[in-house]
């Protein structure tokens, strides 16, 4: 995978902007869409300034597998998702449903012990 692709993947993932990158970096948008598109190559210095700027290490960047990344976004009603790994929006919203019931049983069971 091109290096543009990943830094679009981890910025994704970070629910940045690229307009907030750009201006973290000190570039214009375009600049840095251009980075994405890879119309151009960063040096190995910009990499090191957009990984700081992801939260990321550049090896992280470089070696970056795209199956654990967040690459799926479904838009709902009421806001924005994320699937992870491809995941259906519903599984999640299921896995997420059943999380929370465990969580509210634990809490029954720490007020009203045996």
């Amino acid at each position: 995978m091109k290096i543009g692709l990943k830094l679009k993947r981890i910025r994704e993932k970070n629910n940045y902007k690229r307009e907030y990158v750009a201006e973290l970096l000190g570039v214009s948008a375009k600049t840095y869409s251009r980075l994405e598109t890879d119309e151009v190559s960063p040096t190995l210095e910009r990499l090191s300034e957009i990984a700081h700027c992801l939260n990321v290490t550049v090896s992280e960047i470089l070696e970056l597998d795209t199956s654990n990344v967040f690459n799926n976004v479904t838009h709902h009603q009421q806001g924005e998702y994320n699937a992870y790994n491809n995941t259906e929006v519903k599984q999640l919203q299921i896995l997420y449903e059943r999380l929370l019931a465990e969580k509210d049983e634990v809490i029954r069971a720490l007020k009203h012990p045996k």
